[in-house]
């Protein structure tokens, strides 16, 4: 995922994540708060909708590696502990998880093994 969305604006939700099986979407789908809007354009979301759907979309097949650029940009601090969860599991499951970001402590919840600042 990059920090700038590459989401496009004429697909539907559930187009957006329609490389996923039904149960996926629909897990995703409540997780976004859209279970019964899964037509809804992407262009028609807030900003932080469309983030949290592209990084949905990042997990929604527990990937074995992800890698996000700023994911949490322009997200509240709510929506940024709902990833909490789906990030331990990825972790336990033995996933790698690359993230590039000016708020580390955003992330301090996984325990990471590795921290590399740039200035």
């Amino acid at each position: 995922v990059l920090q700038e969305l590459l989401l496009r604006p004429h697909d539907s939700v559930r187009k957006t994540l329609q490389h996923a099986s039904s149960e996926e979407i629909q897990k995703a789908l409540s997780f976004l708060g859209l279970e019964h809007e899964p037509e809804q354009f992407v262009g028609q979301l807030s900003y932080s909708q469309r983030r949290k759907l592209d990084l949905v979309r990042s997990l929604v097949h527990s990937p074995r590696m992800i890698v996000w650029d700023e994911p949490f940009l322009g997200l509240d601090r709510e929506s940024i502990e709902a990833f909490h969860a789906p990030l331990r599991e990825l972790k336990q499951s033995g996933a790698t998880i690359i993230v590039a970001t000016f708020q580390s402590s955003d992330f301090s919840f996984l325990n990471p093994e590795k921290i590399l600042e740039l200035h």
